[in-house]
């Protein structure tokens, strides 16, 4: 689970439960997981191998943005000095 989504929860004041399914985390308001309880066991497989990708992205997309920032850091303490 994200951060974003864990201060979500936090904030709202809203219990959450990972699927066993999917994996995925869904409200206690709900019965069954809403992303994974009405398709099949193919599509399930499938669901996991996006949910993989776009958390590999994201974790990309983070080591970028902190390089950046060290970068910017580093440029910002040479212009100072």
């Amino acid at each position: 689970m994200g951060l974003g989504l864990l201060f979500y929860n936090i904030l709202n004041k809203r219990l959450s439960i990972r699927c066993k399914r999917c994996g995925l985390r869904y409200t206690i308001d709900y019965q069954e997981c809403p992303r994974c309880s009405e398709i099949t066991d193919k599509e399930v497989v499938q669901l996991k191998r996006v949910i993989r990708r776009d958390r590999r992205a994201s974790i990309k997309i983070g080591k970028v943005l902190l390089i950046a920032a060290a970068v910017l850091i580093i440029v910002l303490l040479l212009v100072i000095m």
